[in-house]
């Protein structure tokens, strides 16, 4: 709701709902761990396993793409992100801008559950991992948080990066074109890979976009 109401009102929002947000991000893949581990299954188990690995992994990353953002707004506050952005320009013209939403891609194709990503539920080898167990209303349940999560996502990565939207045809038909690359660049991603084994993928978060992310964070330090 408050990405909703910040969509065309900068100035709705309360300090720190931008912490709400990320903690809130986080809910499917905590309660997926525990949807698995709690199923007695052995693959929901390993399934829930490897998610809780892959949330300590990717979690880091999509954090410091956060921060990046947080150090050059000099706030925690979601509606000052947008009303930042309304004057100076969209923080993704940027050095820092740029790594920090290229991080923010990967964390979020991970965050889905997307390949090459979807090493917790790995329908070949786990028959769904934690979800193995599940059926009628409790795999609806799953399924319908994770498709909210594929609107929530690209529309915060949009509003973060690329600032407010006006409430004018020509503002609207633009952040739809911004939204549309965001999910085109998820799409893309999903189909042309191939899963990745887990220690490949936490290789891949705390090396490689742990310290991308780390070097966003610094460029935005230095004010670039």
């Amino acid at each position: 709701m408050i990405v909703l109401r910040a969509l065309f009102n900068p100035s709705v929002g309360f300090l720190g709902d931008l912490i709400v947000l990320i903690y809130l991000s986080t809910l499917p893949a905590i309660a997926l761990i525990i949807g698995g581990a709690s199923s007695r299954s052995p693959f929901g188990a390993i399934g829930a396993s490897r998610e809780m690995s892959m949330v300590l992994a990717y979690e880091v990353a999509f954090l410091l793409a956060i921060l990046t953002v947080i150090v050059k707004v000099d706030s925690i506050r979601f509606t000052d992100i947008l009303a930042y952005q309304s004057i100076h320009g969209a923080l993704v013209w940027s050095p820092s801008g740029i790594l920090a939403m290229a991080v923010l891609l990967m964390s979020m194709q991970a965050k889905l559950g997307f390949l090459p990503f979807d090493i917790s539920e790995a329908d070949t080898e786990l028959i769904g991992g934690p979800l193995a167990e599940y059926s009628g209303v409790g795999l609806a349940l799953f399924k319908l948080s994770r498709a909210m999560m594929f609107f929530f996502l690209p529309v915060l990565a949009v509003l973060l990066f690329f600032g407010p939207v006006q409430a004018t045809l020509i503002s609207i038909l633009g952040f739809i074109v911004k939204l549309l690359a965001v999910l085109v660049v998820l799409i893309v991603i999903k189909i042309t890979h191939a899963r990745l084994r887990l220690d490949q993928a936490l290789h891949f978060f705390w090396v490689r976009m742990g310290v991308m992310g780390l070097f966003a964070v610094v460029l935005a330090l230095l004010g670039l």
